[in-house]
């Protein structure tokens, strides 16, 4: 289980990472692109959320690709 300080950070990421979604939601990208903007901003939360989210093995492909572009990092296919 993870666990981030920010109650903003951890409630983004929840929603993000919400496995009872079978479609992506645009609530989950929405999630996906404020944890970006705050990680930008310099929360270390949001950035440890994000790498947490490309690790997570559950997370759907797309999602993955999305929290990738946030990150800076290219996805391994």
């Amino acid at each position: 289980m993870v666990i981030f300080q920010d109650k903003q950070v951890r409630t983004l990421y929840n929603l993000a990472r919400d496995p009872g979604e079978i479609l992506i939601s645009n609530d989950q990208k929405v999630a996906i692109q404020l944890l970006g903007l705050l990680a930008q901003e310099g929360n270390s939360d949001a950035r440890g959320a994000l790498t947490a989210l490309l690790r997570s093995p559950d997370l759907h492909p797309m999602l993955r690709e999305m929290v990738a572009a946030e990150v800076g990092v290219p996805i391994r296919v």
